[in-house]
């Protein structure tokens, strides 16, 4: 008798040895399978990050010429994906810091809007705002609303709102061979923080 209750206690403790282990390695299974999925994610995103020129800071540019300075003498294949992107026509350049990548993007409606976004290291968007407050539009028939952005090597972004006034004759016409006046209306400036995030200071 005593024998068999010897018996029935180690197979009780066995069974949940069992059951203990299977949990163990199924757990351990999930983990695998979560660490896997991240690694292909960070690599996903590497992979598209890689085919985007990096960006030379600083720099100062206009919603007219809209001129991005990057390392573009490398032969990059720009991958487009929407995933990291969004709508976006095309990637004009990127920005990689500790903690978040910046990637400079576009499309293309009656005028370009371009964007700055921030990703982190696998690819999930953090934050955005348009790189030209105002966009290249006219107003009237004699003045031309223009964004001017300076961009700074501490990730200080500031963006000028200004009016060009061109000179007229009396039919509205613009006097060729006159410089235009251009008058400061507004501006923004941000801070990019460590963690990615556009923080307005002004």
């Amino acid at each position: 008798m005593k024998f068999l209750i010897f018996i029935s206690v180690l197979l009780t403790f066995g069974c949940a040895e069992s059951a203990q282990n299977k949990s163990e390695k199924q757990a351990d299974t999930e983990k695998a399978s979560i660490e896997l999925t991240e690694y292909n994610e960070i690599e996903s995103f590497k992979l598209f990050c890689d085919s985007i020129p990096n960006v030379i800071l600083p720099f100062r540019t206009n919603c007219i010429n809209n001129i991005i300075p990057t390392d573009n003498e490398k032969e990059y294949i720009r991958i487009m994906n929407p995933k990291y992107i969004g709508d976006s026509w095309a990637v004009d350049g990127k920005i990689e810091k500790e903690n978040y990548i910046l990637i400079i993007h576009h499309f293309d409606t009656d005028g370009t809007i371009v964007f700055l976004r921030t990703l982190n290291k696998k690819g999930i968007k953090i934050d955005e705002i348009k790189l030209y407050h105002t966009d290249c539009v006219p107003t009237t028939e004699d003045t031309f609303d223009i964004g001017y952005v300076i961009f700074e090597s501490n990730m200080k972004i500031t963006q000028i709102d200004s009016t060009l006034w061109y000179k007229t004759d009396e039919n509205g016409n613009q006097i060729p061979n006159l410089n235009p006046i251009v008058r400061e209306k507004y501006r923004f400036v941000y801070q990019l923080s460590d963690s990615g995030e556009f923080n307005k200071t002004k």
